[in-house]
C-alpha cells in the first residue's frame, strides 16, 4: 500500500489496474477466494482515496448472490460507514436494521445490528459478543467502528470526529480500513475522488 500511496494519481491508476488484472489472471473472480480479495481490492482503493470504486466493490460484494454471509456482512459494514460517515449519505439505524434482520448472517453480524438500533450500552455488546463466540467475523477494530456509527446518532459530531481519529491512530500499524476511513476524516484527507 505504501508503494501505491508514493505514485502519483495516473501512476496509481496503471498500478491498481495492473494489480487487478494480474490476480484476475489467478483467481477466478466467483470463487470464494475471488471475493474475499475484492474486499481486501475495496480496501486498496479507499487507501488511494478512489471512495467511489471501493464503495461500487463493497456495493457489489454485499450484493453477489454467491458471497459468502460473513463477507457480505464485512462488505455492508464497510459501505454503512462510507455511507454515514464519509458521504453523510447514510443512516446508522438503516445499517443496523439490515444487519439485525438478514437471517442468512452470522449471528455476529445480528448482534451489530442490533446494537445500531437498540438502546444497548457499550458493556451489553461487548456481553453479547462472547455470547455469541466473538469477535470471529468482524476484527477489534470494525467492532469500534460499530460503536462509533452508534454515536453518529447520539454525540455531537465534533465526538464522533475524535473517535473515528483515534480509532484511526489505533489502527494505523495495520493500515486496516477503519484506518483508511479515518485518514479520509482527517482534515486536507481527501474525502472524495479526485
Amino acid at each position: 500500500m505504501q508503494a501505491l500511496e508514493a505514485l502519483d494519481g495516473e501512476g496509481r491508476e496503471r498500478a491498481l489496474t495492473a494489480m487487478q488484472e494480474a490476480v484476475a489472471e489467478q483467481l477466478v473472480q466467483d470463487s470464494s477466494d475471488g471475493r474475499a480479495w475484492r474486499l481486501g481490492y475495496g480496501d486498496l482503493l479507499l487507501a488511494c482515496g478512489r471512495t467511489d470504486p471501493a464503495m461500487a466493490t463493497y456495493r457489489e460484494l454485499r450484493t453477489h448472490p454467491d458471497a459468502e454471509p460473513d463477507l457480505r456482512a464485512r462488505a455492508l459494514l464497510r459501505l454503512g460507514a462510507l455511507e454515514v460517515l464519509n458521504r453523510q449519505t447514510g443512516n446508522p439505524i438503516d445499517l443496523g436494521m439490515t444487519l439485525e434482520n438478514n437471517a442468512e448472517f452470522p449471528e455476529e453480524a445480528n448482534v451489530a445490528g442490533h446494537f445500531l438500533v437498540s438502546n444497548y450500552t457499550v458493556p451489553q455488546l461487548d456481553d453479547e459478543i462472547r455470547r455469541v463466540g466473538g469477535p470471529a467475523v468482524f476484527s477489534a477494530s470494525e467492532w469500534e467502528m460499530v460503536k462509533i456509527l452508534k454515536l453518529v446518532g447520539e454525540a455531537p459530531p465534533e465526538r464522533v470526529a475524535e473517535a473515528v481519529q483515534a480509532l484511526g491512530k489505533e489502527c494505523k500499524a495495520k493500515r486496516s480500513w477503519p484506518f483508511l476511513l479515518a485518514r479520509l476524516q482527517a482534515p486536507g484527507g481527501g474525502g472524495s475522488d479526485q
